[in-house]
């Protein structure tokens, strides 16, 4: 009797495990095809203009402007909306990683600018085949890199992933453990570099309810109300 109760119980676990992971399969796979779609149909913002201020932004989908409605309403949008005057260089990619910026940046980095804004670290903590200790120790040639390259320097990872909607809640754990070590890297170099300023999103405070209204429909990128946050820690802190 108490082995088939068992067996019993062991069936209900498997099949509640089994509808789990297929709902799972089917909501991120829903996300996911957002996600891709919002990529295809996003234009950067960049403009081009003779100026004594030239800013760089370089990094993944959200420095491209995936997630916001427009290219004005996009990270670079919002940039230029405030620094008026300024010429804005959009070099970000779709898919960028840490490790791919640091070998590309070279490439990206054409002159001397006087603000370079880096968003990077989301794809290294999404993708689990990434080695996020190899991710972390790429964070200083980067820094390192853009310092010689700008009078200021301005970096943002990811923040907590408490709330992503991408993200099997599983996983939670995972994901803000491997955020944190980029944070933990990015944070210690303030000491080191004088231009350079790190936005620790990480350590924002909020409630499920408010990171949702800044969600994107993807279930992972920053929507426009999102971008505005953003950009209004960063500037809060640069200035």
């Amino acid at each position: 009797m108490r082995k088939n109760i068992l067996y019993l119980l062991l069936s209900i676990a498997i099949i509640m495990t089994c509808i789990y992971l297929g709902y799972e399969a089917v909501r991120i796979h829903q996300l996911t095809g957002n996600g891709a779609a919002m990529s295809l149909s996003t234009e950067k913002f960049e403009r081009r203009q003779e100026s004594e201020s030239d800013i760089l932004i370089l990094g993944d989908s959200l420095a491209y402007g995936v997630g916001a409605s427009s290219r004005e309403t996009s990270l670079a949008g919002k940039l230029a909306e405030h620094y008026h005057d300024s010429s804005i260089t959009n070099n970000a990619e779709v898919g960028e990683t840490v490790g791919s910026l640091k070998e590309t940046i070279d490439e990206k980095i054409t002159r001397k600018y006087e603000t370079i804004f880096i968003i990077v670290g989301g794809n290294d903590i999404m993708k689990m085949h990434i080695n996020i200790f190899n991710s972390a120790n790429d964070i200083k040639p980067i820094v390192d890199t853009a310092s010689r390259h700008a009078d200021k320097v301005v970096l943002v990872t990811t923040g907590n992933f408490n709330y992503v909607s991408l993200q099997p809640w599983i996983l939670k754990s995972v994901f803000n453990k491997r955020a944190d070590m980029l944070r933990q890297a990015a944070l210690k170099l303030e000491a080191e570099y004088p231009s350079y300023s790190y936005i620790d999103f990480y350590a924002v405070s909020m409630d499920k309810e408010e990171y949702k209204s800044y969600e994107a429909s993807d279930g992972y990128h920053l929507n426009d109300a999102g971008v505005y946050r953003l950009i209004t820690t960063t500037l809060e802190y640069i200035e």
